[in-house]
């Protein structure tokens, strides 16, 4: 081989790893934006179920003390969750400031457009409205049957003892309908206390993205694993509904995950087992099968 072919073929080797390299730092650019981008909304849907956990919370403890559902809950609780989730997330004060905006801004949208669907469905239209309107007009479940309720104080909607629904609704577990109520005493818009849905669904899929990143899942595998749990069957067909199967399976596949790194990588951190204990909490709330379902997979992890 020549001189000038030799140094031919070092000028072409040079170039050609002068290209990988550019590509290798576009590549890395994108993966370090698409992670940024991710670990905000990650952060903002954890403000989000930290939100959705404090009105159940709060509102649940209030019922206790006999104080029922106002216009005042939702702007109150959420001044509260905002101050709290800050002080919790001071260490790193400016991303948490913009995950709780993006938090807040997504509530609010998706609030306003739940309210302008109609929900069409059986169940939505009958026992879980009804629980709903009641509440926000007064019923305390605490202290009351809905149909005493509908007696002593007025209802607009239909509470007679011989309507079947009323069954359901002094039974039921009624998390997202106590939620729902909240939102509907402050929007006066019953179809906006449907929003649960869709907001455990951007709940579920960040959440679960930081999960599976958590599990040393590379970002293109974490996100796809997150949509197929997020987005599944269930939710995505009761988006638009007060259906609440989506918001089970979401809170079941959390608490899932979360066993699972717990059992794996023995993992005892204090933010993963607030969100461990944020699932149980709605998972029991939304369905009394919930229940047997989160005890179940509790009493795994412990045996394990």
């Amino acid at each position: 081989m020549t001189k000038s072919k030799r140094k031919s073929k070092t000028k072409k080797i040079k170039l050609d790893q002068e290209l990988i390299t550019k590509e290798e730092i576009k590549e890395n650019k994108f993966l370090n934006i698409f992670d940024f981008t991710m670990n905000l909304f990650n952060e903002s849907a954890k403000f989000l179920l930290f939100l959705m956990t404090l009105i159940l919370l709060i509102t649940s403890l209030l019922f206790v003390v006999n104080v029922e559902i106002t216009k005042f809950h939702l702007p109150v609780i959420s001044i509260i969750a905002i101050i709290i989730y800050l002080l919790y997330k001071k260490k790193n004060l400016k991303t948490t400031v913009y995950a709780v905006l993006i938090g807040v801004i997504f509530f609010s949208l998706s609030t306003f457009a739940m309210g302008k669907i109609y929900d069409g469905t059986a169940d939505g239209n009958t026992y879980h409205k009804l629980t709903i309107g009641a509440l926000k007009n007064g019923w305390n479940p605490v202290y009351q049957d809905i149909a005493d309720f509908n007696e002593n104080k007025g209802n607009p909607f239909d509470i007679l003892e011989d309507n079947v629904n009323v069954k359901w609704s002094n039974h039921y577990a009624m998390g997202t309908e106590e939620f729902g109520a909240v939102v509907y005493a402050f929007t006066g818009n019953i179809e906006t206390s449907k929003v649960f849905n869709i907001l455990w669904i951007y709940i579920g899929l960040f959440i679960l993205y930081g999960l599976f990143k958590k599990m040393k899942i590379n970002s293109l595998k974490s996100s796809l694993l997150a949509l197929v749990l997020a987005i599944n069957p269930i939710s995505l067909t009761q988006i638009f509904n007060l259906y609440l199967d989506g918001v089970l399976s979401i809170s079941l596949f959390t608490i899932i995950i979360i066993e699972i790194i717990k059992c794996l990588y023995n993992d005892n951190d204090k933010e993963l087992n607030l969100l461990l204990g944020m699932a149980i909490i709605w998972c029991c709330n939304v369905k009394f099968t919930g229940l047997a379902f989160a005890a179940i997979f509790c009493i795994v992890l412990y045996l394990y």
